[in-house]
Parts: C-alpha cells; sequence; structure tokens
C-alpha cells in the first residue's frame, strides 16, 4: 500500500489570507467602539444602529446570492432571527446608548467579558463547566467588578450608567451565542450559509433596532454630515460585512480557538487607540482589572478548547 502522504504545508498565498484576517478581527474590530462613540454623537444612536446593520446585511446576502450560496427554508429563519434580535436588536442598541456616556475603552474591555457570561449561561442551562472555564468565569467577573468600583461609592447614582448598557449589551450578546451553539440538528436550526445566516440575523437586528428608535422618539437629522456616512460606511461595510466574512474565515481554517482570539486582543488595542486618539487613560486600579479580565477571558477561551470533541 502507498504511504500516505503528510498534509501539505499552506501557501504564502493562504498564509497571507489567515494574517490578513487576523489583522481584520485583532485591530480594525477594536476601532469599532471608537466609530460607533462617535457615530451617536451625530445621528440618533438607535436609527444609526438600524441603518448600519441594514446595509452589512444587504451586502452580504448580495454576495450570497452572487456566490449561488444556498438560501435558507422556512424553518431556517427562525434561530437567526432570534439571534439577531439579541444581537443586533437589543446587543447593539443598548452598546450604542451605553456609549453615549461610557468610554469607548473601558466599553471595550467590558464586551470583552461575553465569553464569561457565555459560559456562565451555559452552565445555567445544564452545561457543565471545566476548571479553567470555572476560573476564567470568577476572574472576568472580579475584573469587572474592580473596574467599576467607582458606582458604588457615594453620589453616583442618578440614571443608568453607560457602563450598565454595556454590560447588558455583553449579555445580549452571550445569549446569543447560547442559542446559536445550541442549534444542533433541529429542524430550526442554522441556515447551511454563513453569509445567509449572517444577512438574516442583521436584517431582523436592524429592523428591531429601527422600531426601537422610532418607539423612543429619535428623528433623523435631515441630510447626516459626511463624518456620519464615513462611520456608517466604516462600520457597516468593514467591521459588520468585512469582518464578519474574516472571522468565518478564520474559524473555517484556523479553528475556533484563533478566531476567538479578538475576544483578547480587542481591548488592549481599543484602550490604545482610546489613548491615541482622545487622550482616554486609566488608572492603576483600572489598568489592574483590566489585566484581570484579559486574564480570565484568555483562560475561558482557552479551557473552551478541552470540552471540544
Amino acid at each position: 500500500m502507498p504511504v500516505p502522504s503528510a498534509p501539505a504545508a499552506p501557501s504564502s498565498a493562504e498564509r497571507g489570507r489567515v494574517w490578513a484576517s487576523l489583522f481584520v478581527v485583532w485591530v480594525l474590530w477594536s476601532t469599532s467602539y471608537l466609530a460607533l462613540g462617535h457615530l451617536v454623537t451625530l445621528l440618533p444612536p438607535l436609527l444609526a444602529v438600524a441603518l448600519r446593520n441594514a446595509l452589512a446585511a444587504v451586502a452580504l446576502i448580495g454576495v450570497a446570492v452572487l456566490c449561488r450560496q444556498p438560501a435558507p427554508g422556512r424553518r431556517q429563519l427562525l434561530r437567526p432571527a432570534l439571534v439577531g434580535l439579541l444581537l443586533v436588536g437589543l446587543g447593539e442598541s443598548l452598546l450604542s446608548l451605553g456609549l453615549q456616556t461610557a468610554s469607548p475603552g473601558r466599553s471595550a474591555v467590558l464586551y470583552a467579558a461575553v465569553p464569561i457570561l457565555t459560559s456562565v449561561l451555559l452552565a445555567c442551562s445544564g452545561q457543565r463547566l471545566n476548571r479553567g472555564q470555572t476560573a476564567g468565569a470568577v476572574l472576568g467577573v472580579c475584573g469587572v467588578a474592580l473596574l467599576n468600583l467607582d458606582l458604588l461609592r457615594p453620589g453616583q447614582a442618578g440614571g443608568p450608567r453607560g457602563e450598565g448598557l454595556v454590560l447588558a449589551s455583553a449579555v445580549c450578546a452571550a445569549l446569543a451565542a447560547v442559542l446559536a451553539t445550541r442549534a444542533g440538528r433541529s429542524p430550526h436550526r442554522m441556515p447551511e450559509s454563513a453569509l445567509w445566516a449572517a444577512g438574516v440575523q442583521l436584517l431582523v437586528g436592524a429592523s428591531v433596532a429601527g422600531l426601537g428608535g422610532l418607539v423612543r422618539g429619535e428623528v433623523w437629522p435631515g441630510w447626516p454630515p459626511l463624518q456620519a456616512w464615513a462611520a456608517l460606511a466604516w462600520l457597516s461595510l468593514v467591521l459588520s460585512a468585512g469582518g464578519y466574512a474574516a472571522y468565518n474565515h478564520l474559524q473555517r481554517v484556523s479553528g475556533p480557538l484563533v478566531a476567538a482570539s479578538y475576544a483578547y486582543v480587542n481591548p488592549p488595542v481599543a484602550l490604545a487607540l482610546a489613548w491615541l486618539l482622545t487622550g482616554e487613560a486609566l488608572d492603576a486600579r483600572e489598568l489592574a482589572a483590566v489585566a484581570i479580565v484579559l486574564a480570565g477571558v484568555l483562560t475561558t477561551v482557552l479551557a473552551g478548547r478541552v470540552n471540544r470533541p
């Protein structure tokens, strides 16, 4: 019998695509907090979320049609619609509202708790966590508490804080991740085409955010300034459509561990960008909290690999 040959080493072109995808999810995704924080000063927050994700949905579905990817059936629309409701309709809307008062750097650190919250929610639904996941969850909770220690000081009351809205957004994102993970082989599983699944999610989320903006009485301010259109184009076409494509490429080629690495790379990059561009700085306590949160996220992501078949 012929001896089976060793797997071919990835070509230089494939390695280039992997590094390009990593640059998108590591660096470009880190700018989303700054861009969104700037956008909500120019446009109504929920209507901006609706327009951003509607544009991204049209782009993704258009690419799926051009690539002749199979459209999902009616039964396969329920799951991505629910995920889009949680992730975009509620999650991104709460994040936009929170960024009206919360700083982009702190928001990036708080949102990094999504893998930790996902592990906690999976444990609440009956899935057993290994020691690494439990340790990561404990570290993450301690780091988030330390980062927001100033909220417990006297005189900090008086309405919901932006950090609380960002944390609520992270909870919605974790619920969406659990819902997508538990799809299984049910009749309502996610569509086979990742582009169609993302397009449906973004379209449903955009509809919910737009409805929320109308309920809040948000009014579109005529013809927005050029800065608003630039931020919308960056958020919808580069970060949503392009970032999603890069993330799925990493999942398919490099595995989920590499793809999930954005969760602990984005916060320090976002903090560095916020310091360079807006002068946002952290004191010693906040820097220690950031380190604890990142350690918890890294521990959670690495420990999650143990439970995979």
